[in-house]
């Protein structure tokens, strides 16, 4: 089987991986879950069930999981290459770096400097400011702003329109 990208998870979050992946072009989607979602039928979308890693071994994964300790689980044990996605509405800086994993959803913004690690969630109209640090696992939800020069340490959730000021260190 040869697919374009593979994810794990096909709830809420998954569905939102999906639309994203096929706005990119990649058309041809094997999704793993625990769950039976065998019955749903998403154009060029191949459910596969259980993780396999000998399912596709080439094809870049992105674990489409919410939950930041479902993810940190999840990304021990996955053997697939891990994927990073950016919505093309996302302004992302050149000097920003972004680890494996990472997704970065519609009118996100990461200005110069940021670092965003491993399989980190920036949500939809986040802003990530200048010289910010966040650790792996992280997930900023909607409208949320992360203040210039500010440290968020790996698991954490920055809830939807929270403001951390700048300098601060979660």
């Amino acid at each position: 089987m040869t697919f374009d990208l593979l994810l794990y998870g096909l709830g809420g979050h998954g569905k939102v991986m999906i639309e994203l992946a096929q706005l990119l072009g990649l058309h041809n989607i094997g999704v793993f879950d625990d769950n039976d979602h065998s019955s749903i039928q998403i154009e060029g979308v191949q459910f596969l069930g259980v993780y396999n890693a000998e399912i596709a071994p080439q094809a870049p994964i992105i674990i489409a999981i919410g939950n930041n300790i479902i993810r940190k689980n999840l990304a021990n044990k996955i053997k697939h290459k891990f994927a990073i996605l950016i919505h093309p509405s996302a302004v992302v800086s050149p000097t920003a770096s972004i680890q494996e994993g990472t997704v970065i959803l519609s009118n996100a913004v990461i200005q110069a400097n940021a670092v965003i690690g491993a399989h980190g969630l920036i949500n939809a109209s986040a802003v990530v400011d200048h010289d910010v640090v966040l650790g792996n696992f992280v997930h900023i939800r909607p409208l949320a702003f992360i203040g210039s020069n500010s440290t968020i340490s790996s698991e954490t959730t920055i809830n939807p329109l929270q403001v951390i000021e700048r300098n601060t260190h979660i």
